[in-house]
């Protein structure tokens, strides 16, 4: 199991003056702590970024040297996402937060992931059916991301596919619905322990 630290997202309005503010402390401590606590990779979510260009190379190069865990790139801003791309020497254990079944969004997203060679993370999800109720449903998306990806040259060790985990207080049954989402990927797509 890898651990993503998504301390740093721009809806905590701690975070949202500190971009802002380009406070380049505050983010170095809030990174290092999310690597002291045993995070696998450092989620940098950013949101749509329209209004403040250039956060996310601030980002990867305020926290360049100081953490030894790969990122996490997140944003629906296509070119923030390429723009910090750009700036990293090494992008193959990079993670891109992330695709979903959408056509438009897939296209971008893992044709950036084919170019720069990195991981990404594939929601179960599209604009047609939203989160799917049933572990067939996600299925289904999951097999339509992969399938894209390996198109291009991805391979499946290089795809996280995420089951999306509705809030247990709406749905309690959604949590077993995840878990047997889950299942059924392992069996269908035979990843790598």
């Amino acid at each position: 199991m890898l651990l993503i630290g998504e301390n740093i997202h721009v809806i905590s309005k701690k975070i949202r003056n500190a971009l802002l503010e380009r406070n380049a402390e505050f983010i170095k401590e809030l990174a290092l702590k999310q690597q002291y606590a045993g995070a696998d990779y450092i989620d940098l979510n950013i949101g749509p970024a329209k209004r403040t260009p250039g956060t996310m190379v601030w980002l990867i190069e305020t926290l360049s040297g100081v953490i030894n865990v790969p990122l996490s790139l997140d944003t629906t801003n296509a070119s923030e996402m390429l723009n910090g791309l750009k700036v990293l020497k090494n992008t193959s254990e990079v993670l891109l937060n992330s695709t979903s079944g959408d056509p438009e969004r897939l296209e971008v997203m893992m044709g950036l992931a084919k170019d720069y060679n990195t991981n990404i993370i594939g929601l179960t999800m599209n604009n047609v059916s939203g989160i799917p109720k049933d572990p067939e449903g996600r299925l289904e998306i999951a097999m339509e991301i992969v399938d894209y990806a390996n198109e291009l040259g991805i391979e499946n060790s290089k795809i996280f596919l995420d089951p999306l985990i509705l809030p247990i207080s709406v749905a309690q049954d959604q949590a077993m619905e995840s878990l047997n989402s889950i299942r059924v990927f392992k069996e269908t797509f035979d990843p790598p322990d």
